[in-house]
């Protein structure tokens, strides 16, 4: 009997794409956690997530085998996330234009308030954006990863990264220029 908790998820979705059952069941039990602590942190109420990360896998199984590059399971399974995040969010705006707050003077009663800020839709989406800023900086090589957090995140002068790094200001300020330029080139496809 083949054990699908040692295989690789690579093997894991080419499994699941010539109907191997149990492999998609490893797929689900290995990804089920991940997807919904991601709902749980778009502070989706807890009602929801069962519902959200369910609708993930009904579509992930539904269509596994149109995924051609088994490599990229992971970004195709967050696309899907995204767009039922999305699909949920656009839902729960038709149903409503109002958002349930707990104000001070209610004492911790729930109330309805029309939503002023952005919508769910743009929320979302500057949270994915978020999201993908922080996976392109970590994906950084250190140096340039390190230049940049010092910079623009701790808000460090030239001179003081130079001298925490020992280094010269010109490969701080080269640093930072590969860095934004990484990022960028990373970032250009999503902000097309």
């Amino acid at each position: 009997m083949t054990d699908y908790k040692d295989k690789s998820l690579i093997e894991l979705v080419k499994l699941a794409q010539q109907n191997d059952k149990k492999a998609l069941e490893e797929l689900i039990r290995q990804e089920q956690s991940s997807i919904y602590k991601y709902f749980n942190a778009q502070k989706t109420k807890a009602d929801d997530l069962p519902d959200l990360t369910q609708e993930v896998f009904l579509k992930m199984t539904k269509s596994i085998k149109s995924l051609k590059n088994p490599l990229l399971f992971k970004s195709w399974l967050n696309r899907i996330v995204n767009n039922v995040f999305l699909d949920f969010l656009r839902k729960k705006q038709r149903q409503s234009k109002f958002h349930s707050v707990f104000l001070p003077e209610s004492i911790g009663a729930l109330q309805e308030v029309p939503d002023t800020d952005k919508t769910p839709i743009e929320f979302s989406l500057a949270e994915e954006l978020k999201g993908k800023i922080e996976i392109a900086i970590q994906d950084l090589p250190v140096k340039l990863k390190d230049m940049l957090i010092l910079r623009e995140l701790k808000g460090l002068s030239y001179e003081k990264i130079a001298s925490k790094e020992k280094i010269n200001i010109n490969t701080v300020k080269s640093r930072l220029s590969r860095a934004r330029s990484k990022l960028k080139e990373d970032l250009n496809n999503y902000l097309d």
